[in-house]
């Protein structure tokens, strides 16, 4: 039988006091939301050198990303058929990150040609 929230806990994840729920829950919606952008991330520049510091930056972010995937998959594999669960949930928001930062790295890609000088 489950153990009762705690006193201040929500009644959703009981084991989180509220105000660390709140953080969880716009943390899970930054990491899915398609239109968000890094801070300092302009879409507009006309700056060849900025697109390709951004283009840099979703790579590197891509590759952590990977990692972190890669990582969990591994241990996971190691886990009871329980714990299998509760990773399958964690790599399912996993790829959906990681899926919005290849979009970030695909328009970084596409910005930095459309701002290169023609070749010839």
């Amino acid at each position: 039988m489950p153990a009762p929230p705690r006193a201040g806990a929500s009644a959703e994840l009981p084991f989180l006091p509220m105000s660390e729920e709140k953080e969880v829950r716009e943390a899970v919606d930054k990491m899915v939301d398609r239109e968000r952008l890094l801070e300092g991330e302009d879409p507009d520049t006309t700056s060849r050198s900025e697109a390709v510091h951004w283009l840099w930056v979703y790579a590197e972010l891509l590759g952590f990303k990977r990692d972190v995937t890669n990582e969990a998959e591994s241990k996971g594999a190691a886990l009871p058929p329980a714990a299998l669960k509760e990773v399958d949930t964690d790599l399912t928001l996993l790829d959906a990150e990681r899926r919005r930062l290849e979009r970030r790295y695909q328009f970084w890609s596409a910005r930095v040609q459309a701002l290169s000088p023609p070749a010839g």
